[in-house]
């Protein structure tokens, strides 16, 4: 590609920076009186943003053992795997080759004629390629390495409503603190992104005499889980024994269970909406504002 070609192609993308001041639609939180006790969410997804302190390095191996292993060190894209894909595509058996970066960049740093259906599939990619490679320009070595990392897992979609890894590890496990996420579990929400809809567990997940909600090991989600965990040794942290290797494809995927939407004083909380809809001057800053709103109500 010409510098020349890059210069016109580069002509309608987004400044590049504007990664630093990406925001995430998440819900309003509503606590009584003592801030201590949720009453209700108001919530268009379920998404809770968390900084790169929060990801533990367990979450960021499996994530990029499964979408991108050269990205501590690429530019943004990977050539190698771009070539490779080609090759495998023209022999009938195509797969894809974006990175991180690129898959960040598809999502929130793409003009929107760009990535709607119809559009040109080989503009969009030779876009993509060249603004990930300006974000990553833009946000050198590993501090740019970690603001990217961590916009990736609190954008992605991961199948069953939840957005960001945050609000998967609580929808998939139950589990609120990602540090508690064991190495199996890790790598089922890693393996999600790739296809959420069909690979989402809850479609095959099967109710056993004890009343939990287990995946069968032939699921889709679990052999594709199964394969992050015997790749995870090329990551930059998690170093597993075979014996820890083992153990982990051993441990059954047993989920939450869906958990239904309930407020607390629902009548009281009807009211409190309607003055944030009032405040805030939209249903749209409610349910997206991701505010924290703490009411005159006594639990207690």
């Amino acid at each position: 590609m010409t510098v020349a070609s890059i210069t016109v192609l580069s002509e309608d993308l987004p400044d590049p920076s504007a990664l630093a001041t990406l925001e995430f639609d998440q819900p309003t939180i509503v606590y009584d009186r003592t801030g201590k006790t949720e009453l209700a969410r108001f919530q268009r997804t379920k998404r809770t943003v968390v900084d790169y302190r929060d990801l533990p390095p367990l979450v960021q191996d499996a994530t990029t053992t499964a979408e991108d292993r050269t990205f501590w060190e690429n530019d943004g894209f990977d050539v190698t795997a771009m070539v490779a894909a080609a090759i495998e595509t023209a022999q009938g058996d195509g797969r894809g080759a974006s990175t991180i970066t690129q898959q960040l960049v598809r999502a929130r740093l793409l003009p929107a004629d760009v990535v709607e259906p119809g559009s040109d599939i080989y503009l969009r990619k030779a876009k993509e390629v060249i603004q990930s490679a300006r974000v990553t320009s833009a946000f050198p070595g590993q501090t740019g390495k970690q603001q990217i990392i961590t916009a990736y897992l609190n954008q992605i979609f991961y199948g069953h409503d939840a957005y960001g890894i945050s609000a998967a590890a609580q929808v998939y496990f139950g589990v609120s603190d990602l540090a508690k996420l064991t190495p199996a579990q890790a790598a089922l929400l890693a393996a999600l992104p790739q296809s959420p809809s069909t690979l989402d567990p809850y479609r095959v997940a099967e109710e056993n005499e004890e009343g939990d909600l287990v995946v069968p090991a032939t699921a889709p989600a679990v052999v594709r889980r199964n394969w992050i965990l015997q790749n995870l040794s090329t990551s930059r942290w998690t170093k597993l024994t075979a014996a820890e290797v083992q153990a982990a494809i051993a441990e059954p995927v047993v989920l939450a269970g869906d958990q239904p939407v309930t407020w607390r004083a629902p009548h009281f909380m009807w009211q409190v909406r309607k003055q944030l809809e009032s405040i805030l001057g939209s249903a749209d800053a409610v349910e997206t504002g991701g505010y924290r709103v703490m009411t005159t109500l006594d639990w207690r």
